[in-house]
C-alpha cells in the first residue's frame, strides 16, 4: 500500500459480546495499532482483562504492505484466525488488531460451528465500531517545501489564503523557505496556484 493512499483504520478500542452459543461465550476487543510490535503487550492486556477465558484468538492487518497474521489460538487449524481476519481485509481496515475471547460453555461447537461464531463475533465488533464512527477514514498528507525571494512574500501569502492553507518550519534566511502539508490529490491545484500568484518566481518540491 502506497504511504499516501487514503485507508481506513479504528480511531479507538472497541469490544462487543455477542450472545452465548450453546454455552460459550465469544466478546470481540478491536484495537487500533501501528505495528507488530504492539501485539504481544495488548495481547497480555487482553488475557489480563479476561483471565478465565479459554481462548484469546487473534488477527491483524497492518498498512504496511498490507501486511497480516492470525491465530487460532489452540482451536482447530481455520476455525478461528482465518474468519477473524476475512471481515478486517474485506472492510480494507488497516493498522487494526482485533481479538475474539472464548470462555468454552461445556459444549463443542464443531469446525464449522466455531469458523461461524468467530466469524460472527469479528463482524459484530466491527459494526458496533462502524456506527459509531470510531471506524474513521485517513487521508495521509505530504510535504510541499516553498523557497522563494522575500520579494514574493505577499503573493505567496494572498495564493495560501485563497487556498486556505498555512504554513509550518518557515525560515527567514537569504530566501523564504516554508512547508505545506497537503494530500497527493491537492499537490497539482497547489501548485499551479503559488505559480500563478508569484508568476514562476517560487520552487516547489515534494519531500518524500
Amino acid at each position: 500500500m502506497s504511504n499516501d493512499k487514503p485507508y481506513f483504520t479504528l480511531s479507538t478500542t472497541v469490544s462487543e459480546e455477542i450472545p452465548a452459543i450453546k454455552g460459550s461465550r465469544f466478546i470481540g476487543i478491536a484495537m487500533p495499532i501501528e505495528n507488530d510490535s504492539e501485539i504481544s503487550h495488548l495481547l497480555a492486556s487482553v488475557k489480563t482483562q479476561y483471565p478465565d477465558a479459554r481462548h484469546w484468538c487473534w488477527a491483524y492487518q497492518l498498512r504496511e504492505q498490507n501486511k497480516t497474521r492470525f491465530n487460532d489460538d489452540g482451536e482447530p487449524s481455520g476455525s478461528a484466525g482465518k474468519p477473524i481476519l476475512a471481515p478486517i481485509v474485506g472492510r480494507e481496515l488497516v493498522n487494526c488488531l482485533l481479538v475474539v475471547v472464548r470462555y468454552f460453555g461445556g459444549t463443542k461447537l464443531g469446525v464449522g460451528g466455531l469458523v461461524r461464531a468467530y466469524s460472527q463475533c469479528a463482524n459484530a465488533v466491527l459494526d458496533k465500531a462502524k456506527s459509531e464512527g470510531k471506524c474513521i477514514h485517513i487521508i495521509p498528507k505530504i510535504t510541499l517545501k516553498m523557497t522563494y525571494s522575500y520579494s514574493e512574500t505577499n503573493h505567496v501569502a494572498a495564493a495560501l489564503s485563497k487556498l486556505n492553507l498555512t504554513t509550518k518550519n518557515t525560515d527567514f534566511s537569504d530566501q523564504v523557505t516554508a512547508e505545506l502539508a497537503i494530500t497527493r490529490q491537492e499537490v497539482e491545484t497547489v501548485s499551479q496556484t503559488l505559480s500563478e500568484y508569484c508568476a514562476g518566481k517560487i520552487q516547489l518540491a515534494i519531500i518524500e
